[in-house]
């Protein structure tokens, strides 16, 4: 188990950044410490935390984000979100050249 802090650091994701996650339910920790209210997350949550950095560089929204995290665990179910989203990219993109 990864302290928030170690979590961050591997993530390079803030703790910011892991507590609003936390609060828009797209990656919650995997055990909360009664005592302290310490978080900590499993190594299978890096993967999780990987996906959700890739997902925002492409500009997902927090809710297609959660969307994608909720329903969907096979990289070929993902392809038609990156499909679209690609297109949506392309076309601001095109507008903002003019």
């Amino acid at each position: 188990m990864y302290s928030i802090g170690e979590f961050s650091r591997l993530t390079e994701l803030s703790v910011k950044a892991l507590r609003y996650y936390h609060n828009e339910h797209i990656l919650e920790p995997d055990y909360v410490d009664d005592d302290s209210g310490y978080w900590y997350y499993r190594k299978a949550s890096l993967e999780k935390a990987e996906m959700i950095k890739m997902l925002r560089q492409l500009e997902f929204s927090i809710p297609e984000i959660r969307e994608i995290t909720d329903n969907f665990t096979d990289d070929s179910e993902v392809l038609p979100f990156l499909i679209l989203q690609r297109e949506k990219i392309r076309l601001k993109s095109d507008k903002s050249q003019f």
